[in-house]
């Protein structure tokens, strides 16, 4: 009988296991910001919140740089055929190397929760990028040029503006487990040079300098606010 009832309260612990609530995700902060790339300068872009567009540097290089994407403390950037490092504190760059030969004009920079780099070209064609060498190694075929950046969730699925000949860039998503491309929509906006994911949302920036936010469900974009800044173009 005393067994008995010492086995009752082991056997309702075993049957009834402590279960640890999921942690709670992060509050979103009062202001979001990113860094965004226009013909001459790089700037550090609200995205949201009440606060100013900050001009963090002049980009004074003997080609254009088409965009840029940060892995950890260090921010890359590209031209059409070369991966350079910008250092924030010295406000200086170096050139890191030149793409591998017939990769194409590079024109999107972005890169993975874990770190891992990918650049799109005009060609269309997605990359992964050694951030020491500048090598690229081919992916797949997207179908249509990108228009001019990529952006991951935090999932690692990647999304990226296509320029495939309709009225507007078109967003899609790619899935690099079965090298898949998905057509979502078109965003309603034309030369979307710049996209970033932050706490969910997807946001663009076009050449005209409009800063967007894209439904990931439909690729329709919705005007936020007009920068009067002028974004990469491509040519």
């Amino acid at each position: 009988m005393k067994r008995f009832l010492v086995l009752v309260p082991l056997l309702a612990a075993c049957n009834n296991p402590t279960v640890t609530p999921a942690p709670a995700p992060a509050p979103i902060p009062d202001v979001i910001r990113a860094y965004a790339v226009t013909d001459d300068a790089l700037y550090n872009i609200v995205l949201r919140g009440n606060a100013v567009d900050e001009k963090i540097m002049t980009l004074s290089y003997s080609s254009m740089i088409t965009d840029a994407a940060q892995v950890g403390n260090t921010l890359y950037a590209s031209t059409f055929n070369s991966l350079l490092k910008i250092d924030l504190q010295a406000k200086s760059i170096v050139k890191v190397g030149d793409y591998t030969s017939g990769a194409g004009s590079i024109n999107a920079l972005a890169v993975t929760p874990t770190g891992a780099l990918y650049a799109a070209s005009t060609g269309g064609t997605l990359y992964t990028v050694n951030p020491t060498t500048a090598a690229l190694t081919k992916v797949l075929d997207m179908g249509a040029p990108s228009s001019g950046d990529l952006a991951f969730d935090a999932d690692t699925t990647l999304y990226a503006t296509l320029n495939d000949s309709a009225s507007t860039d078109t967003l899609a998503r790619v899935s690099l487990a079965d090298k898949g491309v998905k057509k979502i929509g078109q965003t309603g906006f034309q030369e979307v040079y710049g996209l970033d994911f932050q706490y969910g949302t997807l946001y663009g920036r076009t050449n005209a300098g409009q800063l967007i936010t894209i439904n990931t469900a439909t690729g329709a974009g919705t005007a936020v606010r007009t920068t009067g800044l002028t974004f990469t173009k491509l040519n």
